[in-house]
């Protein structure tokens, strides 16, 4: 047999059995989904979330059954690890999963497509970078960080600071919601402050204003009564990031001191979470 037909052959074979497999889980995917559609969010599951997802109980009803359907989903399709000496429960996924899930509630995208993993610490936890610290030579720093957003599927986490963070409003503060921001804004590439928006009235739109917004927010000297954390002057996937726990834990005082960002964010969330409060 000629060897570039043998190639073809064994080349179409493999792309078969990958493509297959492909089939084989989005169907698997599939029925689980309903099955799980189809469950009853357990009780206990809501008294958890009231007491401890502070957010919960300005939620809309329908807002929160639709949670509860991608909260039952995320817990199953996901991979979490403990380090540290911490033992994963159902309860840790459920916290994790509410503040995650809520950005994307509205959304008929899929639930972080490219995350396999979260891991989490009891608490902070230091990360080694390597920086430059002049040409050609790197210089390696160590930091305590809260948490981290991989390209790569994973997200890291603090255990205490996600809790804190998620039983506490009006701090403009939610780790969970600011390291998921970060795997939306990679859906669509490198992390630069533009998530996947489809729609190019819209896209132009963010684009536009979210860079006058990040420049005039760069050239504030003092960020103290700024409802965004001076953090997001790093850079534009840092603002975007900042900007989203602004939006959905102050929310009102983001839409008054930030109209104009208010009104992107809440076109691409789909949500208007300063009329949760209003209400």
């Amino acid at each position: 047999m000629n060897h570039d037909i043998l190639l073809i052959i064994i080349f179409s074979v493999f792309a078969v059995l990958i493509l297959s497999l492909i089939i084989f889980l989005m169907m698997k995917k599939s029925l689980l989904r309903k099955k799980l559609a189809n469950c009853i969010f357990p009780e206990k599951w809501k008294i958890f979330l009231f007491k401890n997802f502070a957010i919960y109980q300005y939620l809309p009803k329908d807002i929160k059954e639709k949670l509860h359907k991608k909260i039952s989903f995320f817990i199953h399709e996901k991979n979490f690890e403990g380090c540290g000496g911490l033992k994963i429960d159902v309860l840790h996924k459920i916290i994790i999963a509410a503040n995650a899930c809520l950005p994307i509630v509205n959304s008929e995208n899929d639930l972080y497509p490219y995350l396999q993993t979260i891991i989490l610490y009891p608490g902070v936890y230091k990360n080694n970078n390597l920086t430059a610290a002049s040409e050609n030579v790197l210089s390696e720093s160590e930091h305590v960080v809260a948490g981290e957003s991989f390209s790569a599927g994973t997200i890291v986490l603090a255990w205490d600071v996600c809790l804190n963070d998620s039983q506490n409003l009006n701090t403009a503060s939610n780790v969970i919601i600011h390291e998921f921001t970060h795997q939306l804004d990679a859906e669509n590439g490198p992390t630069d402050g533009i998530p996947a928006i489809f729609n190019r009235a819209k896209l132009n739109e963010w684009e536009q204003i979210f860079r006058e917004e990040f420049a005039n927010f760069r050239l504030k000297s003092f960020h103290k009564y700024d409802v965004i954390d001076q953090y997001g002057s790093v850079n534009a996937a840092e603002f975007y990031a900042v900007c989203s726990e602004a939006f959905f834990d102050m929310p009102l005082l983001l839409e008054k001191q930030h109209p104009q960002i208010y009104n992107v964010f809440q076109k691409f969330y789909n949500l208007d979470p300063a009329s949760w409060f209003r209400n």
